[in-house]
C-alpha cells in the first residue's frame, strides 16, 4: 500500500483512526508544505485544513466521515 500511495498522481495523506498522519505522498507534501517525516504523528487538521464549507463550518470532515462512516468531500476533498 505505502508504494501505491506514493506513486498516486494526486496528494494523498494516510491516517489513523485518532486523525494522526501516517504516510503522505510528494504531491500531498506540496499541498501541504509539510514534508513527510514532520508530518507524521501530527494530527491531520493541524497540517491540513478540513473544515467543511457550508452548513457548519465548525465541524470537520475528517471527525464527520470517522463519527458517521461516511465518505465526506468537498468539491476537491475528499475522505
Amino acid at each position: 500500500m505505502t508504494s501505491i500511495l506514493k506513486s498516486m498522481t494526486e496528494g494523498m495523506i494516510s491516517t489513523d483512526l485518532e486523525g494522526n498522519v501516517k504516510l503522505m505522498n510528494r504531491l500531498a507534501e506540496s499541498i501541504t508544505g509539510w514534508n513527510m517525516d514532520e508530518a507524521v504523528g501530527k494530527k491531520i487538521d493541524n497540517i491540513f485544513d478540513l473544515s467543511s464549507v457550508g452548513e457548519n463550518e465548525d465541524e470537520y470532515l475528517f471527525e464527520k466521515a470517522m463519527n458517521e462512516g461516511l465518505v465526506a468531500g468537498g468539491t476537491n476533498k475528499v475522505i
